[in-house]
């Protein structure tokens, strides 16, 4: 969009915790390794809207396109919750292990992708 366009929009009417491939691979592997059996809920710490994830990685890649807010994204068909956090805390009970920040995972995904 901002290669496109010249900015970025992005809603702020739901929050979620943005969660880095890598850091889910080890959290699950820290798990197993546990031999604990169950549900778990396993996601990095803290949470955003779209539009503060938008803005950090605008900023880390150096961009200077402004992230604009949407109070809700046009054309979902169904509502949606607010909030879509999840609650980690049986994880780490069970493994004594915590994700990273979500700002954490977007910027070591960055860097390791070279963007």
């Amino acid at each position: 969009m901002a290669d496109r366009d010249g900015r970025v929009r992005m809603g702020t009417d739901q929050v979620e915790s943005p969660t880095w491939i890598r850091h889910l691979a080890e959290a699950v592997s820290v798990l197993i390794a546990t031999g604990a059996y169950g549900t778990y809920h396993v996601t990095s710490r803290g949470a955003c809207t779209r539009l503060q994830f938008a803005e950090l990685v605008l900023r880390a890649a150096g961009r200077p396109e402004p992230a604009e807010a949407l109070a809700a994204v046009p054309g979902r068909s169904a509502p949606r919750p607010g909030s879509i956090v999840l609650n980690c805390r049986l994880f780490e009970l069970v493994t004594g292990h915590r994700l990273p920040d979500w700002q954490e995972g977007v910027l070591a995904c960055l860097a390791e992708t070279g963007r």
